[in-house]
């Protein structure tokens, strides 16, 4: 799960985190971030390329909340925003 949180105050800091990190951008891991997946859809979909994306806007600015099956989609189509900062948590 990852998320594009501006003025996030929480989490470690790590830059460079996986192949094609945005220039600029910092990965931070955080606990927690909520789950846009159900349990039940990864039967649906065993090729594993669901990909589900939540959009929040507010005067601080655009949130993007995504969720994959495949973190490394993911995390490509996030980077290729442009962002400062990407939370990500890590699951297992």
């Amino acid at each position: 799960m990852t998320t594009v949180e501006p003025g996030a105050e929480h989490g470690e800091e790590q830059a460079g985190v996986g192949e094609g990190t945005a220039p600029g951008a910092t990965y931070r891991l955080v606990d927690s971030l909520p789950d846009l997946i159900d349990a039940d859809e990864y039967a649906r979909h065993p090729e594993g390329r669901l990909v589900r994306l939540r959009l929040t806007w507010s005067a601080e600015g655009v949130e993007i909340l995504g969720d994959a099956f495949r973190p490394d989609l993911l995390e490509r189509l996030l980077e290729g925003l442009g962002p400062d900062e990407i939370e990500q948590m890590m699951c297992g």
